[in-house]
């Protein structure tokens, strides 16, 4: 229910220098340093920096008996992630003991009798940074506090702090915006500090948004932070966060028909309970707030529905953003201080919250749990099977993935067929459906396709199967014997065979390591060739694209003593041929050969071009695929030399992000033999400025396939929803005998669709490479009218341009780092000639 109170300016616009202020009436610990004490300025008078806020924790912690630091790792920027433990003395003492006995609700054993453990998370977006710069009160507020309230809250509660959740980005912004404060600060909103740059302190390195991946876990502070997570498995999870400054300030529940359908009904009930907390001290400071509306807790990979797989409460809090020091709003101009005040106030009433309903949040983790292996009982899946791909790193990736969520993943026990395929003893892997993370398990194999409501705020479907493109079979209550539990899963040990002297070597393409691989081996200065067809010459079976190495291509010195260090540094045999006679397939110096060069890329980045789009790619090409990637500012591109490279990727642009001086400049320069990738929308820009022979399906037309028939106003928004695809996993099939599809291992792909551009014609013979299948829709939720406009259109092209090339991929082929199938579409069209 939505609450407005009426709402005074004056508090709007304070200005707090003290802690005092923040504090009014309370009273504190003299001996325990105030954060001015320590930083020399007042929390609000600017941004803190990453560095400014530990240093304040710090001090704290070390002069007082309810703080304990606790280091889980670093960022990729290198930041330390600390986390403070803050509880009594006599809790403190024994946290450990806490920790331990905790972890007994995994056997559905509620923890009634120990504190309560709850997580708070601050500004896992970076640009959002009243929740970082409220920590350190909050903190203090629990550690000086002379009050009973905050004594009953220690008594009671472990508090896991985590101060800042996006150390790198609240760094980049709080710089950013104590560049732009002046000693007159603008309320505008056109004002610089609301237009970042790339990359905005929203995200984490390589444009990354932390907040979608908490279960993706592609940052090692994701991965950090979830192994802290598993080690004390709370029972409620604060996610602090702003929104537009046109809004007041939201505390979940969100919208009822858009939960998670496997989130159960007290959770809802509970974040209910705790909701009225918060509103209580809300209401006492007479500030304006609403609940039940636009937030939903449906995707379970985002910061406060990951903590309701797993037996939490996730609660989302979102603060109208200053973002600066001063905003003009439709309620008066807003502070930054006013901002970081809603945050403490909403942090300090949780836990009063949490305090006032131990019993209940005990008693329903325990039961999550608990029930979990009841729902597992009762289900007719009774386990899965992943099917090695032939690709050993990736299925291992994928295990060690769902392993640190706390799923238990073993190899398969025992031979079984399932629907028609035979799966192998030791090869593949099995995952019982019958343990404590029974619900996590379930949501990350769905193939859901209908859903009670069709307004998503994130993505509707997060297969992880298909995002890694290996199949997942289920095993029904027939097939199922405690036999398929085989040895624990444990990742491959990587040890190739040392390679020596032949005639030739080859290296298996489909092998995820392998576009890392070829870059050292290219680097090295090596000759390689890419095999047009399969080969079979007696000794190794190839397939067309695998990698071939000649010795007598003039090749440098040390050749194979090289090629044995990079072999033994990814992982990967480099197998050795004795003979270029092939018994079937092509001849080792076939005419078709191809020859592979290291490519220079360019990575188009800026404000119009989608930031995690771009930093997708680039963490892709880097991380994956050891490639050097030169970003270039989209704003400068006419200006640019491109010859220096061969390959320039837009990740992303609206048809009109880009102007004619910048399309000719890059038209130019496909024509004089670049290579040009496009993808998502993109492809529309392409396709308007002439670059790409293709012809965009109508959208007015597809807009219009949509009736409005027997709707009023209220339908609008349920109305826009049924027309977007956003986030929705589709099937595309391939042309295995295209370049582009090298590698892949198979005739159809599983993509990620968040977007409604389609391509309604190709021109040219043999330039659609993959086209989205009759029925594409696998998971997730996309309307019939879009089905039909999507099915049989092309998801990826490559055609000719003057002495160049270009290569469309419809859909965001390295979709936050996840896409392990489809990013290899980026290695081929960088590699590979068409």
């Amino acid at each position: 229910m939505k609450r407005l109170i009426p709402l005074l300016l004056t508090p709007l616009l304070a200005w707090a220098q003290s802690s005092s202020e923040y504090f009014p009436g309370e009273s504190f610990n003299p001996a325990l340093p105030s954060p001015e004490a320590v930083l020399g300025f007042g929390i609000g008078e600017r941004h803190l920096r990453f560095d400014e806020q530990q240093r304040y924790l710090a001090a704290l912690a070390g002069q007082s008996d309810r703080i304990k630091t606790i280091n889980i790792g670093q960022t990729l920027e290198g930041r330390q992630q600390v986390l403070l433990a803050i509880s009594s003395p006599k809790n403190l003492a024994r946290l450990e003991a806490i920790r331990s006995q905790h972890l007994q609700v995994l056997e559905g054993k509620a923890q009634a009798d120990l504190p309560s453990i709850v997580w708070l998370g601050y500004s896992v977006h970076g640009d959002e940074p009243s929740g970082a710069n409220a920590a350190p009160l909050v903190a203090y507020w629990l550690a000086a506090s002379d009050t009973q309230e905050v004594g009953a809250i220690l008594d009671n509660t472990v508090v896991l702090m985590d101060p800042a959740l996006n150390p790198d980005g609240l760094d980049r912004y709080a710089n950013y915006a104590n560049n732009m404060q002046g000693q007159h600060n603008s309320d505008s909103l056109s004002h610089r500090t609301r237009w970042q740059d790339f990359p905005a302190g929203r995200l984490s390195h390589y444009g990354f948004d932390l907040n979608r991946d908490w279960l993706l876990l592609t940052h090692p502070a994701s991965q950090n932070r979830i192994r802290f997570w598993q080690q004390w498995l709370p029972a409620v999870f604060g996610d602090f966060h702003e929104m537009g400054p046109d809004s007041t300030f939201f505390m979940q529940p969100g919208v009822a028909s858009r939960v998670n359908p496997l989130t159960p009904a007290q959770n809802q009930a509970l974040t209910r309970q705790l909701a009225q907390s918060v509103a209580k001290g809300m209401d006492q400071q007479q500030r304006l707030y609403f609940t039940g509306e636009s937030y939903d807790d449906f995707y379970w990979g985002k910061a406060s529905s990951y903590g309701d797989a797993l037996g939490a409460i996730g609660i989302l809090y979102e603060q109208a953003r200053a973002r600066g020091m001063q905003v003009a709003t439709p309620f008066g101009e807003m502070s930054f201080t006013f901002t970081i005040e809603n945050q403490l106030t909403a942090s300090k009433a949780l836990l009063a919250g949490v305090l006032a309903n131990k019993a209940a949040l005990a008693s329903y983790q325990g039961a999550f749990f608990k029930n979990a292996l009841a729902l597992a009982d009762q289900d007719k899946t009774k386990g899965y099977v992943l099917k090695n791909p032939g690709d050993q790193a990736r299925l291992d990736d994928l295990a060690a993935l769902l392993s640190q969520h706390g799923i238990k993943v073993s190899k398969l026990g025992e031979d079984i067929s399932l629907g028609g395929e035979k799966l192998h003893k030791g090869r593949d892997l099995f995952i019982d459906a019958r343990q404590p993370q029974y619900r996590l398990l379930k949501s990350v194999f769905s193939r859901q396709t209908e859903f009670e409501d069709n307004t998503f705020y994130d993505v509707s479907a997060w297969n992880l199967g298909l995002a890694y493109n290996i199949e997942v079979l289920p095993v029904g209550g027939w097939s199922y014997s405690k036999a398929l539990n085989g040895k624990p899963w444990q990742p491959a040990k990587a040890a190739p065979a040392p390679v020596t002297a032949h005639y030739a070597w080859a290296f298996d393409w489909a092998d995820s390591r392998a576009p890392a691989l070829l870059a050292d081996v290219l680097r090295a200065g090596i000759k390689v060739f890419a095999l047009p067809g399969e080969a079979d010459n007696g000794q190794v079976h190839l397939k067309a694209g695998d990698m071939l190495i000649p010795a007598g291509a003039q090749q440098p010195a040390e050749l194979v003593a090289t090629l044995d260090r990079l072999s033994r540094r990814h992982g990967l045999a480099i197998q050795g041929m004795d003979s270029g006679f092939s018994q079937s397939g092509v001849s080792l110096g076939s005419r078709g050969l191809q020859r592979v060069t290291l490519p220079k890329v360019g990575l188009l980045v800026g404000r119009d071009i989608n930031a995690q789009r771009a930093g997708g790619v680039w963490q892709s090409l880097d991380t994956k695929a050891g490639l050097a990637v030169t970003l270039l500012d989209d704003s400068v591109l006419p200006w640019l030399d491109l010859r220096e490279f061969t390959h320039l990727i837009v990740p992303a642009a609206a048809p009109i992000a880009l102007n004619p001086l910048q399309s000719q400049r890059l038209a130019q320069w496909v024509q004089q033999g670049g290579h040009l990738v496009l993808m998502t929308d993109a492809v529309a820009w392409g396709v308007h400025s002439g670059l790409l022979n293709a012809e965009l399906v109508d959208d007015k037309a597809r807009l219009a396939s949509f009736s409005t028939d027997g709707q009023g106003y209220g339908d609008k928004g349920s109305h826009r929803a049924q027309t977007l695809i956003a986030g929705t996993q589709v099937l595309a099939d391939l042309d295995p005998s295209h370049p582009l599809n090298y590698g892949l291992g198979s005739d159809t792909l599983a993509l990620m669709r968040d977007h409604e551009v389609m391509l309604a014609k190709v021109a040219g013979e043999f330039t659609v490479p993959a086209r989205y299948d009759a029925k594409p829709l696998l998971a997730g939720f996309m309307a019939p009218q879009n089905a039909k406009a999507l099915a049989g259109t092309a998801a990826a092209v490559a055609q000719h341009f003057g002495q160049g090339t270009v290569v469309a991929f419809l859909d965001d082929v390295s979709f936050r780092g996840v896409q392990r199938g489809s990013e290899r579409w980026l290695s081929n069209a960088l590699y590979f000639n068409f």
